[in-house]
């Protein structure tokens, strides 16, 4: 929700755009079990500009009531289309 374009910015290399808004919880429960309804997060998400490829991804805030007020997750994205070597456990 509220959605606003914050400027661009550089994110590992990349220019992108940096988007911010607010994500109510309820909408995380299935990612984030511990989240409870009611609460609201702040959101910061980064997108390349020239491939509109997700850079970087930032929650702010508690989504239960044992969370720091502070708390911040953030996820970096990098590495589109490497491939990669999954062996099967022995």
């Amino acid at each position: 929700q509220d959605v606003q374009l914050a400027g661009t910015e550089e994110v590992d290399g990349t220019r992108s755009y940096h988007l911010t808004g607010t994500l109510a919880s309820d909408i995380l429960q299935i990612a984030v079990p511990t989240a409870e309804a009611g609460r609201t997060a702040g959101v910061d998400v980064w997108i390349g500009v020239s491939d509109s490829l997700p850079r970087r991804a930032r929650l702010s805030g508690p989504l239960s009531g044992q969370e720091a007020e502070n708390i911040v997750r953030q996820v970096d994205f990098s590495r589109f289309n490497d491939s990669i070597d999954i062996q099967p456990p022995e």
